[in-house]
């Protein structure tokens, strides 16, 4: 029941991600709340390209974790898929990490807690 819920925590999560990114690419103003928190205003066109990046790997993450779920067929065989649940495990781990060095207490409060959060879901599903 706990890795149910970690996988579908991790689903929520990383589709929320990929439209907070995607908002990000048509340039709505939340740059404080990403990359740092060093963008109070629009983003540059570069870090828009990278946020439709980021949207594009959120959704296939949310694909990996919905294959997870039982809900798609898996692309990957077992070992293929417990490779990269760990490998996912470690890029989030690094990524929560990281998200308590931006020197902007906004962007600190978000993410920090919600990295940790996913963090943990991960590894649930690793393990």
């Amino acid at each position: 029941m706990l890795e149910n819920f970690a996988t579908w925590f991790l689903v929520v999560c990383f589709l929320v991600l990929a439209v907070f990114q995607m908002a990000l690419s048509l340039n709505l103003s939340m740059g404080k709340l990403a990359f740092g928190g060093e963008y109070l205003g629009n983003l540059s066109s570069k870090y828009r390209a990278i946020s439709i990046a980021g949207a594009v790997a959120a959704l296939a993450l949310a694909g990996h974790y919905l294959a997870e779920a039982g809900v798609f067929e898996s692309l990957l065989q077992q070992d293929g898929r417990n490779t990269a649940n760990w490998a996912f495990f470690i890029a989030l781990f690094t990524a929560a990490l990281v998200s308590y060095l931006p020197r902007f207490k906004s962007d600190r409060a978000l993410w920090g807690p919600i990295a940790i959060g996913m963090t943990a879901s991960a590894l649930i599903v690793a393990l």
